[in-house]
């Protein structure tokens, strides 16, 4: 913590000496030598002053630094446990800022337990007695409902009430509250004074309003001029935005060199987005020397703290030849976690795994009951497996009416497999009419995002002019293709062409 920090919360606890208990000028002395200490780089010294006023007087103002001391590890190491006992010590004797350190101890784990009910009551208490930190606070509990039930209305009071102390940062979140419920104009007036007065939340809220064309209008270079001085300012989510569009050119060259610099110093602070970001590129080696390793230890930063895509990233790492032999029973608790996030995508590789026993006992029920829950969210992936199941009377009695239908709704979200699939449906007459015009639709389709199944039986529709004219030329085109991909019969029928 620098000198001039160390100045402005002395200014604050020495402020607070007036509504003391002791009040004695045998006892300011005290304090203010105690604040000379700060200033001179000998906190053990300050520190013992504040314990003996704090112990032998109840000295409040005393108790509340000992645990801005502790908290901030300010000239000291930090102290959570000892910021914790002394916060409360200042909260019980009546000091709001106290209270609003206190709550904040029980809404991040500082030295207890986090508890968010005992947070809310606290920092309630702070707000009530008028401390601007509090009640800006206070407003974001209420709309978050954290620690007691959401309450729009009541975060608004609040917010008013610390609006009219004017206190950048509840203009800035007045501002992102209306822009959550959708009021993104009356939004913006609230966002453009708090970033005008440089408030660093505000700024990013801008960013993202004008990247992703929340009010209407998408302007990039608008985006990026708020979140480069959001970033500067050290705002998290800004950084990973800003890396975001340094690495898509959003207003120039892709460049990925600095889109790392940014994604770093947003995942040390610990942003999850971030983090999996910054594993992406160790992944594909683009701004970073490629690490596979690296790349894996920030995806699991990212997915411990309850990312989904970066956990399913992690399963299908683990599920790949990347760090070695694959490891099931990594995949599958990353991809159980990513289900556990609701991340869609993993329902299906979950799904799988269970039916496979891959990394767990094999349960098909269970695998099936995963991949039905992804399928009826409209994820293409297990549109396909779940018209599988009923095209081969896996798990259910075997329908090919229902299979066709889940075969369509994968096809038009665009599952490749599906597209082949209803092309063959529509070829032989399963499970619908018979339409070869239909069959040859999904299966040029398929063939064009280079499916070899596809491509070798659009090659047969050609040879034999089921569906369309003969056309020997278009049938060894399509042959061909058939055998680049892999197929293991295309081969054989290009030479039979000959």
């Amino acid at each position: 913590m620098n000198k001039k920090s160390i100045i402005s919360i002395l200014s604050l606890w020495l402020s607070a000496c007036s509504g003391a208990q002791v009040n004695s000028s045998e006892v300011d002395a005290q304090m203010n030598q105690a604040g000379e200490y700060l200033k001179q780089h000998q906190p053990e010294k300050a520190i013992e002053i504040l314990t003996s006023l704090a112990q032998d007087h109840e000295h409040v103002p005393a108790m509340h630094s000992l645990s801005v001391l502790y908290l901030e590890g300010m000239g000291v190491e930090k102290n959570y446990d000892e910021g914790f006992k002394w916060a409360k010590e200042a909260a019980s004797h009546g000091h709001e800022v106290g209270m609003y350190n206190l709550g904040a101890c029980y809404l991040n784990g500082y030295g207890v337990q986090k508890d968010p009910q005992e947070a809310f009551k606290w920092v309630k208490k702070s707000a009530d007695k008028g401390h601007v930190n509090a009640q800006s606070l206070l407003a974001r509990l209420y709309f978050a409902g954290i620690g007691t039930s959401k309450d729009t209305a009541q975060c608004n009071a609040y917010l008013e009430r610390c609006i009219k102390a004017d206190f950048t940062p509840c203009i800035a979140y007045k501002g992102y509250v209306l822009e959550q419920e959708g009021h993104v104009q009356e939004a913006l007036p609230y966002l453009e004074k708090a970033a005008a007065l440089d408030d660093h939340e505000a700024q990013s809220a801008l960013g993202e309003i004008y990247y992703y064309a929340k009010a209407g209008q998408k302007d990039d270079q608008k985006a990026f001029d708020y979140f480069q001085r959001a970033s500067k300012g050290g705002n998290a989510s800004a950084q990973n935005h800003l890396g975001l569009m340094y690495a898509l050119g959003s207003v120039g060259e892709s460049d990925y060199e600095q889109a790392a610099v940014w994604f770093y110093k947003a995942a040390e602070q610990r942003d999850v987005a971030a983090q999996r970001n910054l594993g992406i590129l160790y992944f594909k080696g683009q701004g970073v020397p490629r690490n596979v390793q690296e790349g894996v230890s920030w995806l699991t930063k990212s997915a411990t703290q309850g990312d989904g895509q970066a956990s399913q990233m992690l399963a299908e790492v683990y599920l790949s030849s990347e760090l070695g032999a694959p490891d099931y029973a990594q995949a599958f608790h990353w991809c159980q976690q990513a289900a556990n996030a609701d991340y869609l995508p993993s329902l299906n590789l979950l799904g799988m795994l269970y039916i496979n026993g891959l990394g767990t006992d094999r349960d098909p029920e269970k695998g099936f009951a995963w991949i039905e829950k992804a399928a009826k969210a409209g994820l293409p992936d297990a549109e396909a497996n779940y018209a599988r199941f009923y095209a081969e009377g896996f798990g259910v009695s075997r329908n090919d009416a229902t299979a066709f239908e889940w075969y369509q709704k994968a096809a038009e979200h665009g599952s490749v497999e599906a597209m082949v699939m209803l092309g063959s449906f529509y070829a032989s007459g399963r499970g619908t009419d018979k339409d070869t015009e239909k069959a040859i639709l999904w299966t040029r389709r398929a063939a064009d995002a280079d499916n070899a199944d596809a491509c070798f039986n659009l090659g047969l529709a050609y040879q034999s002019g089921t569906g369309v004219e003969p056309n020997p030329a278009e049938a060894r085109k399509w042959f061909e293709k058939a055998a680049r991909l892999g197929h293991p019969q295309a081969a054989e029928f290009l030479k039979s062409l000959k």
